[in-house]
Protein backbone atom coordinates (compact mmCIF):
# COMPACT_ATOMS: atom_id res chain seq x y z
CA UNK A 1 0.00 0.00 0.00
CA UNK A 2 0.85 3.90 -0.54
CA UNK A 3 -0.10 5.76 2.88
CA UNK A 4 -0.20 9.36 2.82
CA UNK A 5 -2.28 12.16 4.59
CA UNK A 6 -0.50 12.74 8.15
CA UNK A 7 2.57 13.92 7.23
CA UNK A 8 4.70 16.89 5.36
CA UNK A 9 7.38 16.12 3.70
CA UNK A 10 9.97 17.08 6.27
CA UNK A 11 7.93 13.70 8.10
CA UNK A 12 6.10 16.58 10.40
CA UNK A 13 3.23 15.45 11.94
CA UNK A 14 -0.09 17.29 10.56
CA UNK A 15 -2.65 19.02 12.89
CA UNK A 16 -6.11 17.20 12.36
CA UNK A 17 -9.22 17.37 12.97
CA UNK A 18 -11.40 14.69 15.83
CA UNK A 19 -11.12 11.28 14.89
CA UNK A 20 -14.08 10.00 12.88
CA UNK A 21 -16.02 6.70 13.67
CA UNK A 22 -14.71 3.77 11.53
CA UNK A 23 -17.13 2.95 8.32
CA UNK A 24 -15.38 -0.46 7.48
CA UNK A 25 -18.71 -2.17 7.28
CA UNK A 26 -20.10 -0.89 4.53
CA UNK A 27 -18.18 -4.01 2.90
CA UNK A 28 -16.35 -2.17 0.25
CA UNK A 29 -13.32 -4.25 0.15
CA UNK A 30 -9.67 -3.23 0.10
CA UNK A 31 -8.95 -4.76 -3.65
CA UNK A 32 -5.96 -2.70 -5.50
CA UNK A 33 -7.10 0.78 -6.55
CA UNK A 34 -9.15 1.19 -3.67
CA UNK A 35 -8.26 4.19 -0.97
CA UNK A 36 -9.58 3.48 2.27
CA UNK A 37 -8.71 5.37 6.41
CA UNK A 38 -5.49 4.52 7.97
CA UNK A 39 -6.16 4.37 11.69
CA UNK A 40 -3.98 3.52 15.28
CA UNK A 41 -5.34 -0.21 16.53
CA UNK A 42 -8.23 1.38 18.19
CA UNK A 43 -11.10 1.63 15.13
CA UNK A 44 -12.60 4.58 15.54
CA UNK A 45 -9.16 6.81 15.48
CA UNK A 46 -8.84 7.65 11.60
CA UNK A 47 -7.93 11.46 11.25
CA UNK A 48 -5.72 12.84 7.90
CA UNK A 49 -4.42 9.59 6.88
CA UNK A 50 -5.08 7.50 4.27
CA UNK A 51 -3.50 4.31 1.73
CA UNK A 52 -4.46 3.14 -1.74
CA UNK A 53 -4.22 -0.28 -2.02
CA UNK A 54 -1.79 -1.39 -4.54
CA UNK A 55 -2.87 -5.62 -4.16
CA UNK A 56 -5.88 -7.06 -3.47
CA UNK A 57 -5.14 -6.64 0.61
CA UNK A 58 -8.67 -9.21 2.14
CA UNK A 59 -6.63 -8.97 5.68
CA UNK A 60 -7.64 -5.32 5.67
CA UNK A 61 -11.84 -6.16 4.90
CA UNK A 62 -14.77 -5.63 7.36
CA UNK A 63 -14.99 -9.20 9.60
CA UNK A 64 -12.03 -10.76 7.90
CA UNK A 65 -9.45 -9.07 10.13
CA UNK A 66 -11.48 -7.57 13.10
CA UNK A 67 -13.02 -4.40 12.47
CA UNK A 68 -11.20 -3.24 9.03
CA UNK A 69 -10.02 -0.52 7.84
CA UNK A 70 -13.01 1.56 5.61
CA UNK A 71 -12.48 2.04 1.86
CA UNK A 72 -14.12 4.88 0.69
CA UNK A 73 -12.96 5.81 -2.73
CA UNK A 74 -11.01 4.37 -5.75
CA UNK A 75 -8.20 5.50 -8.45
CA UNK A 76 -9.94 5.79 -11.46
CA UNK A 77 -7.48 7.11 -13.46
CA UNK A 78 -3.29 7.65 -12.07
CA UNK A 79 -2.85 3.90 -10.65
CA UNK A 80 0.20 3.89 -12.91
CA UNK A 81 1.94 6.81 -11.01
CA UNK A 82 0.76 4.99 -8.20
CA UNK A 83 2.71 2.19 -9.30
CA UNK A 84 6.06 4.33 -9.76
CA UNK A 85 5.63 5.63 -6.27
CA UNK A 86 5.45 2.45 -5.05
CA UNK A 87 8.92 1.83 -6.74
CA UNK A 88 10.83 5.03 -5.12
CA UNK A 89 13.09 4.28 -3.00
CA UNK A 90 12.80 3.93 0.96
CA UNK A 91 14.54 4.24 4.27
CA UNK A 92 14.16 4.88 7.98
CA UNK A 93 13.73 8.09 9.53
CA UNK A 94 12.21 9.67 11.95
CA UNK A 95 11.05 6.02 14.02
CA UNK A 96 9.31 5.15 10.67
CA UNK A 97 9.85 2.47 7.80
CA UNK A 98 9.65 2.50 4.20
CA UNK A 99 9.85 6.31 4.00
CA UNK A 100 10.54 7.59 1.02
CA UNK A 101 14.08 8.87 0.49
CA UNK A 102 13.47 11.66 -2.29
CA UNK A 103 9.85 13.00 -0.65
CA UNK A 104 6.53 12.15 -2.88
CA UNK A 105 3.88 15.17 -2.61
CA UNK A 106 0.36 14.51 -3.99
CA UNK A 107 0.13 17.84 -6.06
CA UNK A 108 -3.53 17.01 -6.92
CA UNK A 109 -6.28 14.61 -6.60
CA UNK A 110 -9.83 15.48 -7.64
CA UNK A 111 -13.49 13.97 -5.97
CA UNK A 112 -15.02 12.80 -9.46
CA UNK A 113 -19.42 13.84 -8.67
CA UNK A 114 -18.78 15.24 -5.55
CA UNK A 115 -21.40 17.60 -4.69
CA UNK A 116 -20.33 21.16 -3.27
CA UNK A 117 -21.07 22.92 -0.26
CA UNK A 118 -23.17 26.25 -1.17
CA UNK A 119 -20.09 29.30 -0.30
CA UNK A 120 -19.58 29.66 3.46
CA UNK A 121 -21.58 26.34 4.41
CA UNK A 122 -19.19 23.42 6.57
CA UNK A 123 -18.54 20.73 4.72
CA UNK A 124 -20.22 18.72 6.88
CA UNK A 125 -23.50 20.26 4.88
CA UNK A 126 -22.83 18.28 1.96
CA UNK A 127 -24.80 15.43 0.72
CA UNK A 128 -22.46 12.85 0.14
CA UNK A 129 -22.46 10.82 -2.89
CA UNK A 130 -22.47 6.72 -2.58
CA UNK A 131 -18.73 5.70 -2.56
CA UNK A 132 -17.38 4.00 -5.88
CA UNK A 133 -17.54 0.58 -5.78
CA UNK A 134 -14.53 -1.27 -7.84
CA UNK A 135 -15.55 -3.07 -11.23
CA UNK A 136 -14.27 -6.89 -9.11
CA UNK A 137 -17.14 -5.83 -6.26
CA UNK A 138 -20.83 -7.03 -7.07
CA UNK A 139 -23.49 -4.78 -6.35
CA UNK A 140 -25.39 -5.05 -2.88
CA UNK A 141 -29.10 -5.38 -2.94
Amino acid sequence: MVQAGGMDAAMKEKATRPAIKNEAANKLRNDRGTVAMARTAEPNSATAQFFINVKNNAALDYGVGGPGYAVFGTVIEGMDVVDRIVAVPTTSKGGHQDVPVTPVVIKHARVEGAAQAPAGAPAESIEKPAPARPASMPRRN
